[in-house]
């Protein structure tokens, strides 16, 4: 929204005001939702006023006072690099407040802007958007997917983890925001790990590296499908074991992951994110006798001993020739006694703490 002002700076000399109101950051919060990435965030804006927040303004020909301030604003936020705000760029939220209404004595650059704050125009352009959010909130609600549909049924019961957080998380991208949930490996990658989570002889899963979001999604997917469908507990019917993450992708999502600072749990399939694991895999197999069933990489794949290999666009499997070893069996059973122990942990927790 480009924003064309002049106001006099002295009598009859009039001076432009132009700045450009972006709403990247509520365009980049709108399309992650809909990859069940930041819902809780999204189904929080309630009111017009709450896209306002998500705004940035681009310092055009502004004020020499308010740029000064913006500038002096933009110094103190150091961390994190996502957050930083970019040149010449302000919250919107922020920019406001460099503007007061005083009466008589109202400065002429903050009736400018604040007038057009304030104004018919700038009041459709936030009612505009709010419509946008309102119709994507729709759509959501009337989604099929598992992990949407579930996340919104623990908002509707208030029993979302984030409920009860004094404040909804909030993120305000930059313009060059880069979203996780942006697709990293050919859609053949996609469609043979969905291939391969429908069969029924694959009963637990651990990966490491840099987790691809859209994969991540789909094994979650699939954890909650067969909770759903068995009335297990997620942990039970399909455990999910990885390298430590720091992203809450899964907060609202009702599945569980083991997650480890150090090595990783079993798997009857070990999925490797990074693209130089190969030959740590052919290690594990040939030299310890880590038997998964299935090893599945985006590339960097190698020839194992006793291991066929297929490949397509953007992937490769390796399978295990051998249809049992005693090494599966002794992870499935670690496996399982892990869930028991989780289970009685669990139970003493609820009990010390009254639920």
């Amino acid at each position: 929204m480009k924003c064309e002002l002049t106001y006099p700076e002295k009598k009859d000399d009039w001076r432009p005001f132009r700045v450009v109101v972006h709403d990247c950051a509520l365009g980049h919060l709108m399309t992650d939702a809909q990859q069940a990435l930041r819902v809780y965030e999204f189904m929080c804006i309630a009111r017009p006023g709450d896209v306002c927040k998500y705004l940035w303004v681009e310092l055009l020909d502004v004020p020499a006072d308010a740029r000064y301030r913006a500038e002096e604003a933009r110094k103190k936020v150091t961390h994190p690099p996502e957050k930083l705000w970019p040149e010449n760029f302000v919250p919107l939220v922020e920019f406001d407040t460099y503007f007061n209404w005083l009466g008589d004595d109202t400065h002429s650059e903050d009736a400018c802007w604040l007038g057009h704050r304030e104004g018919w125009a700038f009041r459709k352009a936030i009612r505009g958007w709010f419509d946008k959010v309102v119709e994507i909130q729709r759509l959501l609600r009337a989604s099929k997917d598992i992990l949407i549909r579930f996340e919104l049924a623990l908002m509707n019961a208030k029993a979302h983890p984030y409920d009860v957080d004094p404040e909804p998380p909030f993120w305000r991208t930059r313009p060059d925001y880069q979203s996780r949930a942006v697709p990293q490996r050919p859609s053949a990658y996609y469609e043979k790990l969905r291939e391969l989570l429908r069969r029924p002889d694959l009963e637990s899963l651990t990966m490491t590296g840099r987790v691809d979001y859209q994969a991540f999604r789909l094994i979650c997917a699939t954890q909650r499908e067969r909770a759903e469908t068995s009335g297990k507990h997620p942990y039970q019917v399909f455990p999910i074991g990885m390298t430590i993450m720091y992203e809450e992708w899964d907060r609202g999502w009702g599945t569980h992951i083991i997650e480890y600072s150090e090595g990783v749990a079993y798997g009857d399939m070990w999925i490797l994110h990074d693209d130089d694991d190969g030959g740590h895999m052919k290690w594990l197999v040939e030299t310890r006798h880590d038997f998964h069933r299935w090893f599945f990489f985006h590339q960097g794949a190698v020839e194992i001993q006793g291991y066929r290999m297929t490949q397509g666009d953007g992937w490769a499997l390796l399978e295990d020739e051998t249809t049992e070893r005693e090494y599966r069996i002794r992870g499935k059973a670690w496996l399982e006694a892990s869930f028991r122990r989780w289970r009685e942990n669990e139970t003493k927790r609820r009990e010390q703490e009254g639920e």
